[in-house]
């Protein structure tokens, strides 16, 4: 994770460093028309150094990664967490090592 998507407090807040959720959300939309259709029942919260994106299930909570470089096929989305309790729990400080 590089970052998580800040939340806008008004509709014309802006961020120096970061994109809004809203941003994100509209940004990705016009990829195409599978990406337009998993994003009604997604939203993107965090991304990473790649311009990679976890997403956040709105109806199973699942937290989905997609990796845009390799596969933009969002039905390929990789399920990282069963909650956003369970992701954030998981995040580590350094770099993880297998």
């Amino acid at each position: 994770i590089e970052g998580f998507n800040f939340i806008q407090s008004s509709p014309d807040e802006e961020s120096p460093f970061l994109l809004s959720i809203n941003e994100v959300w509209d940004i990705k939309r016009k990829y195409s028309k599978s990406i337009k259709e998993f994003a009604k029942r997604h939203f993107p919260f965090a991304g990473d150094a790649g311009d990679n994106d976890y997403w956040l299930d709105m109806e199973s909570g699942n937290v989905k990664y997609i990796r845009w470089e390799s596969d933009d096929n969002p039905d390929n989305a990789i399920i990282v967490a069963p909650t956003f309790y369970d992701f954030c729990m998981s995040i580590q400080a350094t770099r993880r090592i297998n």
